[in-house]
């Protein structure tokens, strides 16, 4: 019954043809919530107010004026009811149209990423991107686990990256995912302090997945040996913080007699030259 308080549509194309008239007073055609807004906003008809209805039928309402006359004679109060009502059936047309319209857009998006997924050589076997292109690129990740079933996520330096990035980047069709890093050194970078461990609140947003799953004793692969440092620097570091770390042998070969300082112990190797040159700073 309240639809009479929109315009329709014979009403609406007479006053498109009066906008159409220079010789009009009315500058346009009447927005066609013109009554209903005019009903929410408690206006009540008790059928003796003659300047009330001269303003309906300057809008040509026959033959649906009684209709929306006894609609100005419900109470304010019952009006805020039914307005209510509509908002709330308005708000979920509008949802279900917002939620239409993204599958669309989804839709369209996996057919574009799809065929950028296609347009890769088929030699390719490996694909480098960041954490922060798959966080953005969902749909680009969904179809290139689709193209390549089965395949390897490897994650280097996952010890410095937010556990949000990593899990963006899962996909339900990967066979494996290996995380590669030191959860010793730099964490993931939070600015507000807040959500830092160390804060206290819980938030723990620069604590990587590969740290909780370290600390939630979930099994790993620690590297036992290291080749890139002399044994007389390396046992500083494995005193601190690597006790089960080994320096090889080749690394103490390398190393000369060590004096106060850095006398002797810095090298240069350039290809072509001996293994061992050392130069006196």
């Amino acid at each position: 019954q309240y639809e009479c308080l929109t315009l329709t549509t014979r009403e609406s194309e007479f006053w498109a043809s009066k906008a159409a008239d220079p010789n009009c007073k009315w500058a346009g055609v009447p927005n066609p919530n013109f009554f209903w807004n005019l009903w929410c906003s408690g206006i009540v008809y008790n059928g003796d107010d003659d300047t009330f209805k001269k303003n309906f039928k300057l809008f040509q309402l026959e033959p649906m004026l009684s209709q929306r006359l006894e609609l100005f004679k419900i109470p304010v109060d019952e009006r805020q009811k039914v307005r209510d009502e509509v908002s709330a059936h308005q708000a979920d047309t509008l949802t279900g149209a917002a939620k239409a319209k993204m599958s669309a857009d989804d839709l369209l998006d996996e057919a574009r990423q799809a065929t950028r997924v296609q347009a890769i050589p088929p030699a390719v076997r490996i694909i480098g991107a960041t954490t922060s292109f798959g966080a953005k690129n969902q749909a680009f990740l969904k179809a290139l686990t689709t193209h390549y079933p089965n395949s390897t996520l490897l994650i280097e330096e996952a010890g410095e990256i937010l556990e949000g990035h990593i899990l963006a980047c899962l996909e339900d069709k990967l066979r494996r995912v290996v995380l590669i890093g030191d959860h010793k050194q730099l964490p993931p970078k939070v600015e507000q302090y807040i959500f830092q461990r160390s804060s206290g609140k819980g938030y723990d947003l620069n604590c990587s997945m590969f740290q909780r799953m370290i600390e939630g004793s979930y099994p790993y692969i620690a590297l036992d040996e290291q080749h890139r440092m002399f044994p007389t620097l390396s046992q500083i570091l494995r005193k601190l913080s690597y006790p089960c770390l080994l320096y090889t042998s080749d690394a103490a070969d390398e190393e000369d007699s060590v004096d106060l300082g850095v006398c002797r112990n810095i090298k240069k190797k350039t290809e072509g030259c001996p293994k061992k040159w050392p130069r006196r700073v």
